[in-house]
C-alpha cells in the first residue's frame, strides 16, 4: 500500500517538467514541501528537507554556477535588494529577542528565512523565457491539484497521513500544506491559472476545468474562512479579467459556474451535515476563545496595532507576538496578518521591504496583465490570503515576484527588438 501512495506522489510532481532547468528546479522545491505531507507516517519523512536540500544544490548548480549560459536580466537588482533588507532586519529581530519567549532554535529560524532570499538571489539575474514561466505557472497549478486530489481521497477513505491528521482538529482536512488554513489560501491563489486556461479554451481546456473543481473541493474540505473567501475573490477576478478581453463569452462563465453549483450539490449530499454547521459556525460565531470554531479577526487585528508601539523599530523576534499574546492574554494566538504579524515580529524595515517587494511586483503583474493574466491574479488573490493569514509561505511569494519582473523584462525586449526591426 506505501509503495502505490509513493508512486502516486511521484506521479503529482511530474507535471513539474520544464526544459528550463533552473525554472524546474524551483517548481520542485515548492512542491516538495506539499508532497511530504502526502507520505504516510509510518514512513517517517515529515519535512522533506533532505531532498529539498538537494533541489536546493540543483537549483545552486543551474542557477549561479552555470550562469555564463544565460543573458543577464536588467532592473532585478530591486526586488533582490529588498529581500535582503527583509532578511538582514529579520535576523537581527531574532537575535536580539532571542531569550524573549523561549523561542523555536534561531539556526532552523534563519534557515527559513534565508530560503526565499537564496532563491531570489540564484535566480534574480537568469533570463527566463516567457514562455517557461507560463509553462511553470501551468505546472505547478496541475502538481499541487493532483496533490490535492490524493488528499481528498485520502480524507474520504481515512488514510492517516499529515494532510488528513484529524489529532489536531475534530473535522477540517490539514491539507497539503499540513494546516487547514495554510492549505485553504494558497490552493486559491493558484486555482486562477487553471480557470484562465479553461476560459481561453486551452487543449486541456476540461482537464483544467476539473482540477479547478478539486481545488475548490479540497478548500471547502479544509473548512478555512480566509480560503473559501479567497476562492470566491478568485473567481470574481479571474472572470472579470476575462470578460474584460473577452465581452462576448459569459456563456463559458456561467456554464462554469453552473457546472460548480452542480458539484457543489453533491459534495453536499456526500458530506455529514455537522461538517457543514461547523463550517457555518466558523463564519457566524465571534467569540474570542481560542478552542472556540473561530477568533475576532478584528480584535486580534487591534492587539497587533498595539503590540507594534514598543517595539516599533527591532520587533519582539519569531513568533513574537504569540508568545506576547500568551503572556499578557493566557493563550497563544496570532494576529491573522501576514503583513501586520511581520511587523509585529520583526519591525518596522523588515515589514516596509517585504510590503515594498508585494507592490513592486504587483506593479509588474499590473503591466504584464494583458499578455499574462495568472502573475496578476495570483498576487491579487495572495492579498486576499495576506490579510487573512498570520503567515505566508515566503518561497511561493519569492518565486511570484521573480517571475513578475522576468516576464516584464521579457516582454520589455521584445518590445525593443520589435523597434528596432522597424
Amino acid at each position: 500500500m506505501n509503495f502505490l501512495l509513493m508512486i502516486l506522489i511521484i506521479i503529482t510532481l511530474l507535471p513539474l517538467y520544464n526544459k528550463n532547468r533552473t525554472v524546474m528546479i524551483l517548481g520542485l522545491i515548492l512542491a516538495l514541501n506539499c508532497a511530504s505531507n502526502l507520505v504516510p507516517f509510518e514512513l517517517g519523512i515529515s519535512e522533506g528537507f533532505s531532498l529539498k536540500n538537494l533541489f536546493y544544490l540543483c537549483l545552486l548548480y543551474f542557477g549561479l554556477l552555470k550562469r555564463n549560459n544565460y543573458d543577464y536580466v536588467k532592473y532585478s537588482y530591486s526586488i533582490e535588494l529588498l529581500w535582503l533588507i527583509f532578511t538582514i532586519f529579520t535576523v537581527i529581530s531574532i537575535l536580539f529577542n532571542i531569550n524573549r519567549f523561549n523561542l523555536i532554535p534561531v539556526e532552523i529560524i534563519i534557515k527559513t528565512i534565508f530560503e526565499p532570499l537564496f532563491v531570489v538571489a540564484i535566480i534574480g539575474y537568469v533570463k527566463i523565457n516567457n514562455n517557461d514561466i507560463t509553462s511553470a505557472l501551468d505546472g505547478i497549478f496541475y502538481s499541487i491539484s493532483l496533490m490535492t486530489l490524493l488528499s481528498i481521497i485520502y480524507y474520504f477513505f481515512e488514510i492517516h497521513v499529515p494532510a488528513t491528521d484529524i489529532s489536531k482538529n475534530s473535522f477540517r482536512m490539514q491539507g497539503i500544506f499540513g494546516d487547514p488554513n495554510f492549505t485553504g489560501a494558497y490552493l486559491s491563489s493558484i486555482l486562477p491559472v487553471g480557470l484562465l486556461n479553461y476560459y481561453n479554451k486551452s487543449s486541456k481546456k476540461y482537464i483544467n476545468l476539473i482540477l479547478v473543481i478539486i481545488l475548490s473541493v479540497g478548500i471547502i474540505l479544509t473548512g478555512s474562512r480566509g480560503g473559501i473567501i479567497t476562492l470566491t475573490l478568485s473567481w470574481l477576478f479571474t472572470s472579470m479579467i476575462y470578460l474584460n478581453y473577452e465581452k462576448y463569452n459569459i456563456k463559458l462563465i456561467i456554464i462554469t459556474l453552473l457546472i460548480t453549483l452542480l458539484i457543489t450539490t453533491v459534495l453536499y449530499f456526500s458530506i455529514s451535515e455537522n461538517f457543514y454547521n461547523k463550517i457555518i459556525m466558523r463564519f457566524t460565531s465571534h467569540t474570542n476563545k481560542i478552542d472556540d470554531y473561530t477568533s475576532g479577526r478584528l480584535s486580534t487585528y487591534i492587539l497587533g496595532i498595539q503590540s507594534i508601539k514598543n517595539d516599533f523599530f527591532i520587533g519582539k523576534g519569531h513568533l513574537g507576538f504569540v508568545g506576547w499574546h500568551n503572556k499578557i492574554h493566557g493563550y497563544p494566538m496570532g494576529i491573522h496578518n501576514y503583513f501586520l504579524d511581520i511587523f509585529s515580529n520583526y519591525g518596522f524595515i523588515a515589514f516596509l521591504s517585504l510590503l515594498l517587494v508585494y507592490i513592486k511586483s504587483l506593479i509588474y503583474g499590473w503591466k504584464i496583465k494583458k499578455y499574462e493574466p495568472k502573475i496578476f491574479l495570483i498576487l491579487i488573490s495572495l492579498f486576499v490570503v495576506i490579510q487573512n493569514l498570520p503567515y505566508c509561505n515566503p518561497i511561493f511569494f519569492a518565486v511570484i515576484s521573480v517571475f513578475s519582473y522576468q516576464y516584464y523584462n521579457g516582454l520589455q525586449e521584445e518590445n525593443n527588438s520589435e523597434s528596432i526591426k522597424k
